[in-house]
This record gives structure tokens, sequence and C-alpha cells, in this order.
């Protein structure tokens, strides 16, 4: 299963910019399994409707079969393995709207407000379905969400997850190829997520697909980068997805030096790729590297004063601090545990020298060092861009 971890959901999904709650189709119902009766017209929180139903029926889902909010002003019920009828649009089921919020964890065995499945049951969902500030209650036995090819599950980290006193909370999320969840921290915790679509972390500003993509060709661009090279398909690679250029329009230098200022302008570049976010201009009479470094302190990418100098160049140890921020840490997943021995704690550079290398992003030479205080040279930068970038690329090893 891919894991992605993590985008800023259903905002790069199918939501655009807005809420969440306020991005679903426009058609609102209210539900309640126990008090509701299917013969009210579902409109208030006074007259909910009781079943989920079919979109033909008179259930909750015949009024918002193009999609849109079933607001659970009691029990919502699946009482037995059952598909729910595919809308026209996305799903969203909450216990909050209209500022007034209905959830009710008591008692804990049995919640007032929650979305409720029968212990042991299946629900399968066929289209896009969110979860937002509501009650995810299971009973006994492990419950399963079945999400089909094309279909996207969201659990915010609004949901409340509950379960009878005594039991552990133990979904099981099944997965079909295409298929996507997009899950919250806490979920992700309690979950276990099977099959082989996507899992997504509710929160993260990562879009469900890759923002670094190849823009031009490499055709021996380059007279001093050729295939015979160690740094060859790194280079390559870097200058296919415009991570770097070269010196001149046929030399690449790749055993040339590196400035701070050049490495804080790649990192933010990057950043800005996978975020969306922009570098402002340079204002008159300052340096052309100011608006990079101001914007990796205001990301936190670094530290402000973490550099005196930005026109030396930049140490093997410093590019690591430098990168081991600009994506989220989850984009950072330890593949291995990769030890460096002349890494050692006191270094300032220690924790992101770790973090990169355990990532697959870094490694060592022969004898294993880091040697985080020799100048990193362009095609060792390479290395660290493309394996950032392209995770495919990452050495496991």
């Amino acid at each position: 299963m891919k894991r992605f971890v993590s985008l800023l959901l259903a905002l790069l999904l199918t939501l655009g910019a807005l809420p969440l709650l306020a991005s679903a189709a426009d058609a609102v119902v209210y539900l309640d399994g126990v008090a509701g009766n299917d013969a009210n017209d579902g409109l208030s929180a006074a007259a909910p409707k009781k079943t989920f139903g079919a979109l033909t029926g008179s259930g909750s889902l015949s009024c918002v079969k193009d999609g849109g909010t079933v607001v659970v002003v009691g029990k919502a019920w699946v009482a037995r393995d059952w598909t729910m009828p595919k809308t026209g649009g996305a799903l969203t089921f909450t216990a909050v709207y209209g500022g007034t919020d209905y959830k009710d964890p008591t008692p804990e065995n049995n919640p007032n407000t929650s979305f409720k499945m029968a212990s042991g049951a299946t629900l399968t969902i066929e289209n896009d379905v969110i979860f937002d500030n509501i009650i995810l209650f299971q009973e006994n036995k492990q419950n399963t969400i079945a999400v089909s090819a094309g279909a996207t599950l969201t659990v915010t980290d609004t949901v409340v997850l509950m379960s009878k006193p005594g039991n552990d909370y133990h979904f099981r999320i099944l997965l079909e190829e295409g298929a996507t969840a997009i899950l919250s921290e806490a979920a992700q915790k309690v979950m276990t997520v099977e099959g082989s679509g996507t899992l997504l972390t509710y929160g993260d500003s990562k879009p469900a697909e890759s923002p670094f993509k190849p823009t031009r060709g490499y055709e021996n661009t380059f007279a001093d980068v050729t295939n015979d090279k160690w740094f060859y398909t790194y280079v390559k690679t870097a200058y296919e997805y415009a991570l770097a250029n070269g010196t001149s329009a046929t030399a690449f230098s790749p055993d040339g030096s590196f400035t701070v200022a050049q490495a804080l302008t790649a990192a933010a570049n990057i950043h800005t790729a996978y975020t969306g976010k922009t570098v402002r201009a340079a204002a008159a009479g300052e340096a052309w590297y100011a608006p990079y470094v101001a914007y990796c302190i205001e990301n936190g990418i670094i530290k402000d004063g973490q550099f005196a100098d930005y026109n030396k160049n930049i140490t093997r140890g410093d590019m690591a601090i430098a990168f081991a921020n600009i994506l989220p840490d989850s984009e950072y997943a330890a593949i291995r545990e990769k030890v460096l021995p002349d890494v050692t704690d006191g270094m300032p550079c220690a924790a992101a020298v770790r973090k990169l290398a355990n990532a697959g992003i870094v490694g060592g030479d022969n004898k294993g060092n880091y040697n985080a205080a020799n100048e990193i040279t362009r095609a060792e930068a390479c290395v660290i861009f493309t394996r950032i970038a392209v995770a495919s690329m990452r050495d496991g090893k």
C-alpha cells in the first residue's frame, strides 16, 4: 500500500479552498436513527429522517442523492454489512452544523449521538465520504470500511473515536487499488489500513499527486555529466525536474562548490513546489538571496541567525540542516536504520543528518562516514534534491 503522509486532504482532492463542511453539495438532511421518522422532511433537527435508505426511497440519502451533508442528531446506525448507495457527489457526515454541536458521548457504552456500526459489520463506500466533527463508535468486534476504486474516505481530526469500555478501538480500512483514505493522525494510530490504495494524512499539505514532475529532457546537455559518472542519474534527474541548472549551457561543474545562499534558494524552491507558496521579489538594494533566506526562516526551514555568512560554501552538515525541514516529517519516514559512525550526539547537525540518512536521502563514504565538515559538491547536492523530490530514488539499504 502506498503511504503518503502528508496533504491538506480534501482541499486538494475534491473540495477547493473552503472548509470541509461547506465544500460538500448544498443539500442538507438531518438524521436520527432512534427518534427520527422517514415521513419527516429531514430539513431540521426537529424533523429528522430515521434511516439511510435508498436514493429513490424516503430515507435520508434520498435528500442528498447528488451529494451533501448528513447532520447526525442521534444515532446513525449501520446494522449489518451494507454498501452505501453511490451519490452524485461527496457526502459529509457530521454532528456539528449551523453553529450547533449535537455530539453526545453519553452513555459511553452507546453514545446518544454517533455514527455507529454493528459489531463486525462492513460498510462499503463507492464515492467520497467525509466524517467530520462526529463520534465514530465501535461496539465489540472489528468493523471494516471498504473503500472502492475511485472513492475517497476522509476522517478529519475533529472525529471522536469511541468504543465500548474495555474494548480496544480497531477499525479496519480496506482500500482497493485506486481508492484513497485520508485519515487524521489519531485515526491512523487505531485503524488498520490494508489494501493497495493510497493513504494520506489529514492536515498535511501534500497533494495526492506529487508536485515534483519532470519538465524538460536531458540529452547529453552537460559535457561533464556523462553516463559513466556515479552522479549521472542524480544530476540528470535534478535537471529534468528543474531542481538544478548548469553553470553554463554545456557544463554542470559537478565537483564545484555550493554556497549557503544557493542551498537556501534550492530549499525554498522545493518547499514552494510542494506547498504552492511563493517567494517575494528582492527589494531595491537587497541581496538577491535575501527573499529566499527570509522565506526559509518564516517557514521554519531554518532558524533566524542559523547562518552568519550566506556567501560561504556550505558544508555537508549544514546542508542536512537546511534540507531536513523543507517537507512535513511524514515525508521523511524512515526506510532504514543508517549508522554513520562520525555523526555524534554533540554535533549541531546530528539530528538532521540522522533524519535524512534513515529516510534514505543521504549516506556515507566507503567507510560509512558522513564527513559533515566537508564542503558539499554540486553533484552531492543533486543527490539530496532528487531523493527528496523522487522517493523512488531513496536508498533503502
